[in-house]
């Protein structure tokens, strides 16, 4: 038999009491996809993206408080559709965005520049030499200026390498556009300590469906010092990208189709090859970004779905300096989220940004996705701030269903986390004030369950778990709440 025991939610780690956490997401009413998140000087975060309203597409940045509520949002473009990708705060607390404008097949790079409350102040476009163009990377430089990355067509429908270097107010300074035979794409740029540029870069093509992934290094006029390929047997994608403390290079993506292999690969500062990891467990995996840590080690965020992959979470992984797994965790909401950018927060934790899907009524609704946890990736669900006992839910242990009432209220949502704090089930419901909820997939363990109801409090399951007895204890002489929400029947 299934033993499914139901425990306290801030009992799972002792560093989340310190560390602010939350689940958020954001552009309601919008079609919204977060490409970028960074925490700014403020502690609060910015993400940016692309939102789709009314048939038409803007390049969109949003800004949240420390506690990921939003302060405001901004929308950038014309009356064409017009995308962002890569995002970065200015020095003097400003933000730099970058993507394309026209997005209809005849686009160009485009990069805006904002106040410090996203105001525009000044906007640029730069295009290639033929056809399409796109910027995907974006940082200041350390004269004040701007670099770019991504793609320019070139002949026919191949695309090549792009990198733009501009002055503070966005005038070019320098363009390199490098074919290497196939279509290639830039999808990160850093600045090197000597003041050069080191690009990571895919390339594909009908002759090649493998594709390849290469390292380019520039100094700081555009030309071209070296240029590495690394192969892998199987399809090669890879988006996340470092500069190492000893100057060496991080990189991580995935190999294989289409279940792919999460690869992180590390190279010395010359770009040769020194080892690579799939350190990931079963399923398909994809690394978009990485950062390493202090202790030499690296944060990795994506996605993963596991076979079947009928629903893909998004992911967030922990390894040493050589590339060996520490933890791993998932996050989600609907049908498919996936993390595409993170950044280390100042209070040791993580802030990974993405996008989450879902259907409603037969219609596909996709919101800009927002996760901070603490130092070991967990999510901490906050309690209740009444003592009124108005969710039950039975029994406890459970086998099959966990069936929760919440008397008159309307259950809106109901979260299931397991003993680490990741988020196994997630309900969203409507009208209702019952619920079934299917437990006979998961593994034999404590969980905890969060019912957020029709005015908006959560109930968090109160019933206690050995394990977590001192901890809870702990909580509880902090707060001053006894927290004992839900009737545990075994």
């Amino acid at each position: 038999m299934k033993l499914i025991m139901l425990s306290l939610g801030l009992g799972f780690a002792q560093i989340g009491i310190s560390q602010i956490t939350f689940d958020q997401v954001y552009g309601e009413g919008l079609t919204a996809f977060g490409f970028n998140v960074e925490q700014t000087m403020d502690g609060g975060y910015a993400v940016f993206g692309s939102s789709w309203s009314n048939g038409g597409a803007d390049m969109y940045l949003l800004k949240t408080d420390a506690y990921g509520v939003e302060q405001w949002n901004r929308n950038y473009g014309s009356v064409n559709p017009d995308l962002g990708y890569g995002a970065h705060q200015t020095l003097d607390g400003g933000y730099i965005l970058c993507g394309t404008s026209n997005a209809l097949g005849n686009d160009s790079l485009i990069l805006v520049r904002t106040d410090g409350d996203g105001t525009a102040l000044w906007t640029r476009t730069y295009p290639g030499s033929l056809g399409r163009d796109i910027g995907f990377s974006v940082l200041q430089t350390s004269d004040g200026g701007f670099a770019v990355c991504g793609f320019t067509q070139g002949a026919g429908i191949a695309e090549d390498i792009y990198l733009v270097r501009t002055d503070p107010n966005g005038d070019t300074l320098w363009t390199s556009s490098i074919d290497l035979g196939n279509s290639e794409v830039g999808w990160s740029v850093r600045q090197t300590s000597d003041g050069g540029f080191i690009v990571l870069a895919n390339s594909y093509s009908f002759a090649d469906p493998d594709g390849d992934i290469y390292l380019l290094r520039y100094d700081s006029y555009g030309d071209t010092l070296w240029t590495r390929t690394i192969i892998s047997p199987g399809p090669d994608e890879t988006h996340g990208f470092a500069i190492c403390s000893d100057g060496g290079y991080i990189i991580a993506g995935g190999n294989g189709y289409p279940n792919r292999d999460l690869l992180l690969i590390r190279t010395d500062a010359q770009g040769m090859e020194q080892w690579r990891q799939t350190p990931a467990s079963s399923g398909d995996q994809m690394a978009n970004q990485i950062q390493e840590m202090d202790d030499g080690g690296f944060v990795v965020c994506g996605r993963t779905a596991l076979p079947p992959p009928s629903v893909t979470y998004m992911y967030l992984l922990r390894t040493d300096e050589n590339g060996t797994m520490l933890w791993e965790r998932e996050f989600g909401r609907g049908i498919f989220s996936e993390a595409i950018s993170l950044d280390r927060t100042s209070d040791g934790g993580f802030v990974i940004a993405g996008s989450t899907t879902d259907t409603i009524a037969g219609f596909a609704y996709t919101d800009m996705y927002l996760v901070k946890t603490n130092g070991d990736g967990v999510v901490s669900i906050a309690p209740s701030e009444t003592l009124d006992p108005l969710v039950k839910c039975y029994p406890n242990p459970a086998t099959d269903r966990l069936r929760i009432d919440s008397g008159t209220a309307t259950i809106l949502s109901i979260k299931l986390l397991d003993a680490m704090g990741q988020c196994v089930l997630d309900v969203r419901t409507s009208n209702v004030s019952h619920y079934a909820l299917g437990v006979e997939n998961l593994a034999n363990g404590p969980y905890v369950l969060a019912a957020t109801i029709s005015d908006g409090r959560t109930y968090t399951s109160g019933s206690l778990w050995h394990v977590d007895h001192i901890i809870f204890k702990t909580v509880t002489k902090i707060s001053g709440i006894m927290y004992d929400f839900l009737n545990n029947e075994s």
